[in-house]
């Protein structure tokens, strides 16, 4: 059974691969400019006690970044809501073609096992656990992402750095993703679909 389930998920881990690079990269993009969007104003404060004390080249850089206040934030808000619409579409396609990719051989075990976690759901749990991964994977390369903007910035103020609103975030997306993946995994492969569809391809 071990070695089936191992099986199981290196085959779907070759296929899918390619899929999980674009969604890091979404993940780290949504990451980064979640950081300038929730950015805690009062860090400032306790560095500098008043915006009278702040470096020019910091002042003009903040500027740079959010401009009239309000104003400013408003491109980050419809920034961080595209990536998270992107998200959502890129899911959906990719579960769509991940189901086509294994509808045979998810169907021939649902015949042969008749059970959930031997087939349609064992593809479920290991997708699942995968996306779970990736939004860990982005956290632990968000501190050289920031490291290096960070950088490019080159003031005496950080301003990527993490922020806890983004673990609320990831929450929102991985509960989706789940809730999506399962939809994915369960409906294409009801009992008389499977019929269907075994008769088609034999």
């Amino acid at each position: 059974m071990n070695k089936f389930i191992f099986k199981t998920y290196i085959e779907i881990l070759k296929k899918e691969f390619p899929f999980y690079i674009v969604h890091l990269v979404i993940l780290l993009i949504l990451n980064t400019i979640g950081e300038v969007l929730f950015f805690d104003v009062n860090l400032i404060y306790e560095k500098y006690g008043s915006f009278n004390n702040i470096p020019t080249k910091t002042y003009d850089v903040l500027n740079t970044l959010y401009g009239n206040a309000l104003m400013g934030l408003q491109g980050y808000v419809f920034g961080f809501a595209f990536f998270v619409l992107f998200y959502v579409i890129f899911i959906i396609y990719t579960l769509k073609i991940s189901k086509d990719l294994f509808k045979k051989d998810i169907s021939l075990l649902i015949l042969k096992t008749n059970r959930f976690t031997t087939s349609n759901g064992l593809h479920f749990i290991i997708s699942s656990l995968n996306y779970l991964f990736l939004i860990l994977l982005s956290y632990a390369l968000l501190p050289l992402v920031n490291y290096i903007g960070n950088r490019i910035l080159s003031i005496d103020l950080n301003i990527f750095i993490f922020s806890n609103s983004l673990i609320i975030v990831s929450i929102v997306l991985y509960i989706f993703t789940v809730f999506i993946t399962l939809l994915n995994y369960t409906i294409p492969f009801k009992h008389n679909k499977i019929i269907k569809y075994i008769r088609e391809i034999f």
